[in-house]
């Protein structure tokens, strides 16, 4: 993305770059690789691909940084999803005018003439006689679209499709968790039963119907600003509030552990790759799962304070580690 996006803003500072390259170098080699650049970068096919590829990978790149924030759960990232799915289709139709308007502007910035180059047409042999013949098109507007521009929306589409789907079907299960004060009880058992036949495998990880009798009963006492599924579940967790709803505290905590993206994953196994450095080749499990969690939570490592804990347990040994 942020090479796309360096080229797609310094167009003409990059073809300059390039010419007094060109110019001045003595390699050969390095003289015809610039002008190589240059000539492509002055072809209009380019300056429209660089505009529609800057607006594809600006959408893609905004909605896979938010997914893999902290607090992302699946309810808002299928939302995130929706948007763009929407995004990309309303893109394959009104798009490529879009990329056409930019690639414009470049042009005139360039002095390129904005007109698609005819390139010779390439004959397929025909190897059976009941082959059809080759009907290419004929209008190289038309086959940049055709060929190019369709292909590669319908190839991001294609791409999100299993993922929106497996989030999709994560959302139908647990989604009432997010609105069950405006569902009513009928509703709410009916999700609550889908929800104990899904979690069924070997043995029950909650009952479906004391699922749904203790939505009923928290529904009054909830405090307004506990509706979302994080704050509620800590709600429960303060207090040994979580005694009289178990099956709600078990729903909400699988709900929670979810993962909506691999970001989670990727990043603890940076993490690890940080600390078994070969100095720590001999390190203990057990000793590489604390300061791998240690450094996961730095944030809360940060605020712990260590001398107040020497003084409630001046018996134990405490050290500063810091990350």
């Amino acid at each position: 993305m942020e090479s796309v996006k360096a080229v797609r803003y310094q167009a003409v500072e990059v073809c300059d770059a390039l010419e007094e390259l060109a110019e001045s170098t003595d390699d050969p080699q390095g003289k015809s690789d610039a002008e190589s650049l240059v000539s492509q970068m002055r072809d209009y096919r380019f300056l429209v691909a660089l505009a529609f590829w800057h607006s594809l990978l600006f959408q893609v790149n905004f909605v896979s940084k938010k997914l893999q924030s902290d607090t992302m759960d699946i309810a808002t990232g299928l939302t995130s999803f929706e948007r763009l799915f929407d995004w990309l289709k309303t893109y394959r139709e009104k798009g490529f005018e879009d990329a056409l308007i930019d690639a414009n502007e470049h042009a005139n910035e360039l002095e390129v003439e904005p007109v698609f180059k005819q390139k010779r047409t390439r004959k397929r042999k025909r190897t059976f006689t009941y082959e059809s013949s080759d009907a290419p098109i004929s209008d190289p507007k038309t086959e940049f679209r055709v060929n190019f521009f369709n292909q590669v929306v319908d190839k991001a589409l294609q791409s999100l499709q299993p993922r929106f789907r497996q989030l999709k079907e994560h959302y139908d299960l647990f989604g009432f968790l997010y609105c069950f004060l405006n569902m009513t009880k009928d509703n709410i058992r009916k999700c609550a039963a889908d929800l104990e036949i899904a979690l069924t495998n070997v043995s029950k990880d909650i009952n479906g119907y004391m699922l749904s009798e203790e939505i009923e009963t928290i529904k009054p006492i909830m405090p307004a600003q506990q509706q979302k599924p994080k704050e509620l579940l800590n709600y429960l967790a303060c207090n040994d509030r979580s005694t009289p709803f178990p099956n709600l505290f078990i729903a909400l905590r699988i709900l929670l552990t979810i993962p909506v993206t691999v970001a989670s994953g990727e990043r603890r196994f940076s993490k690890l790759k940080l600390i078994k450095t070969y100095l720590r080749s001999v390190i203990h499990q057990e000793r590489l799962n604390n300061l791998a969690f240690m450094s996961i939570e730095s944030p809360i490592s940060r605020d712990i304070n260590y001398e107040q804990i020497l003084k409630d347990f001046p018996e134990k040994k405490a050290r500063k580690v810091c990350f």
